[in-house]
């Protein structure tokens, strides 16, 4: 049977057993830009507004792009990587804008 150590950087047995653990914990803060997206269509001229958020961090590959609230009157036709590849739809006309 082995003996318990009682030194202060003993935490087990005098065997060759782990002797402690490391517990490690990182937060990685990621920072979201937020803007509101002015949109309008081409055909009967109604005006709306699209809220949207992406990472701030320039070395992703993906953004994480969210579109947050979309004004009445128009949709998500396809949501894209970002604001640029994203479809919005009026939907009276059914035309993108």
């Amino acid at each position: 049977m082995a003996k318990a150590d009682c030194s202060p950087g003993g935490l087990g047995t005098k065997n060759d057993e782990p002797q402690g653990v490391a517990v490690v914990i990182a937060f990685v803060v990621v920072l979201r830009s937020q803007f509101d997206w002015v949109v309008r269509c081409p055909r009967c001229g109604m005006v709306g507004h699209i809220w949207a958020s992406e990472d701030e961090h320039a070395f992703r590959r993906n953004p994480h792009f969210d579109i947050e609230e979309v004004s009445s009157g128009f949709r998500v036709k396809n949501k894209g990587f970002s604001a640029l590849d994203t479809e919005i739809v009026c939907e009276k006309c059914n035309v993108v804008v």
